[in-house]
């Protein structure tokens, strides 16, 4: 019996891409302001630091934080750290400012507490940032507990995380539910730790399918929330 729900955050409670994307066109325009780089320049630096940064930080919260990002740029090109800095607070400001909850998501938050589930985000990044933008799109209060993978050391798919996330539930692993967009990184991680998990195509990428099979298991897929609280009770 399934007594608790866990999220992923980032393009399955809310719109990541579009607020990342926003994000990134404005510190491109900064680049070419500051830096008389076009588009493609600044999008090929900061793609080689995000690999850099995975490579120093390897699978931890760390190798997603932008200011480390931005400072590798700099160093890379003797820029001073200002620019980092003023890179990285423009990032987050602009993605904040266009954060948008996927439809439906409060109700259906609202309909598993009513029926007694222990609700809980479990999501890759840094603590910080996640409580910020929970804040921002008015989720952190609707949570019973949070895990970041600054918290577990390792990102997802790693099953401890997955374990540690059943812990803070007070339930076995078998009795919670992991709720994500990404195959690799939630469902996947899923299956290996053991746990039951829901593919979320909140955005719509997917066709529509109502279940896929990942490493022999079948897993059930929404595309709206308001048919989540159903499909989390036939598991």
């Amino acid at each position: 019996m399934i007594k608790a729900a866990i999220f992923d955050f980032d393009d399955t409670l809310y719109d990541f891409t579009a607020s990342e994307k926003a994000a990134r066109d404005m510190v491109a325009a900064y680049g070419e302001k500051f830096f008389n780089w076009s588009r493609q320049t600044f999008d090929a630096e900061y793609n080689e630091a995000f690999d850099k940064l995975n490579v120093i930080a390897g699978p931890t919260a760390n190798s997603h934080d932008r200011l480390l990002r931005f400072s590798l740029i700099c160093e890379k090109y003797s820029f001073p750290q200002t620019h980092a800095l003023e890179l990285d607070t423009l990032y987050w400001h602009t993605f904040m400012d266009h954060m948008e909850k996927y439809p439906g998501v409060d109700d259906a938050l609202e309909t598993l507490k009513s029926k007694g589930f222990t609700i809980g985000v479990g999501t890759n990044m840094l603590a910080r940032w996640q409580y910020k933008k929970l804040r921002r799109i008015g989720l952190l209060d609707k949570l019973d507990f949070i895990v970041t993978s600054e918290e577990t050391v390792l990102d997802k798919p790693d099953p401890a995380f997955f374990k540690y996330c059943a812990k803070k539930a007070g339930a076995d692993v078998a009795e919670c539910v992991f709720i994500g967009d990404s195959i690799r990184h939630d469902i996947k991680g899923a299956v290996h730790a053991g746990m039951p998990s829901v593919l979320c195509n909140a955005n719509h990428l997917r066709k529509d399918e109502d279940i896929i099979v990942v490493d022999g298991r079948e897993v059930p897929v929404f595309h709206k929330y308001r048919d989540l609280a159903g499909i989390i009770e036939k598991i």
